[in-house]
């Protein structure tokens, strides 16, 4: 059953000729008998009853009529609604929003929380969430395919000048390993245990490893293929890693010890990020959503 069978029988019902039926419509009358008698074997029911003088409206056909005739006119109001305009806070919009995966850490700042809230107190906006790295992020918030990102930023690290940015949270990076006796700092943690890394050049690392280099540090980097080895060796106490402080603590591991990295250079900074040239009203609506930090 399609929106142009139950035109066709309204207009039969109204004419209670086909002929007649068949002009108004501008079409033929075996197309309208056709397309009557497609709908009569989709219900299952004989809707009109013909003979060579007139056509009368079954019972079924009765029911019908005023199910049909407030469909036709749902459709017209929507049809009106359409050409007039929709107002612009009844429209559904979009927001396309993305996670800086380098470090999986947003949940435990409240971040995924504050979203969860805007998206129950603004049903209206479509949430469209991805996970990329920093790089595409930045390209896409250029070329503006991206309306927002949630970026971690390394001490004294810069975007294009036409990205705006609102700093959430601040952080710092430590020294992680199994608790040791022989450890009370995160140099002598690093001159005991070689320093254990998920990917071959972290994000921002460069500049960790050289502030321990010139504290007459050696590190000695493992490379493992995931986050979860890398706790693993660190459980063991087979090797330091480096996590933010905030992750740390959240997390409440049992026998493992956080030291301070001695150095600007571990500073981080959650930020919202999107172009300062995008139009769409949605992104002021969720960044307002969270109270900036100095």
């Amino acid at each position: 059953m399609d929106f142009k069978q139950l035109q066709y029988f309204l207009a039969v019902a109204e004419h209670l000729n086909f002929s007649r039926a068949a002009e108004a419509l501008y079409i033929s009358q075996p197309t309208l008998s056709y397309q009557i008698a497609e709908l009569e074997k989709e219900l299952g029911a004989t809707l009109f009853i013909r003979n060579r003088r007139k056509v009368f409206l079954t019972p079924a056909g009765g029911s019908l009529l005023p199910l049909a005739q407030r469909v036709m006119d749902c459709a017209l109001e929507i049809r009106s609604l359409a050409q007039r305009g929709f107002p612009e806070d009844e429209q559904l919009k979009s927001l396309s929003v993305a996670f800086d995966r380098t470090e999986d850490h947003f949940e435990t700042i409240g971040v995924t929380d504050l979203i969860a809230q805007f998206a129950v107190e603004h049903p209206e906006v479509v949430l469209e969430m991805h996970q990329m790295d920093v790089d595409s992020c930045i390209a896409q918030l250029l070329d503006e395919t991206l309306d927002v990102a949630f970026l971690i930023l390394r001490h004294n690290e810069t975007l294009p000048s036409i990205l705006n940015q609102k700093a959430i949270h601040k952080d710092r990076l430590m020294i992680v390993t199994r608790t040791d006796p022989e450890v009370t700092s995160s140099v002598e943690a690093l001159r005991k245990y070689p320093l254990v890394m998920a990917e071959t050049h972290p994000h921002g690392m460069t500049r960790i490893i050289r502030c321990f280099e010139g504290l007459g540090v050696e590190v000695r980097p493992i490379i493992v293929d995931s986050i979860p080895v890398s706790f693993t060796y660190v459980h063991a106490g087979w090797g330091a890693i480096i996590l933010p402080e905030n992750y740390f603590h959240q997390h409440h591991y049992d026998n493992l010890s956080a030291y301070e990295i001695p150095s600007p250079a571990a500073s981080l900074s959650h930020v919202l990020v999107w172009n300062k040239a995008h139009q769409n009203p949605c992104i002021q609506l969720l960044a307002s959503s969270f109270e900036p930090v100095s």
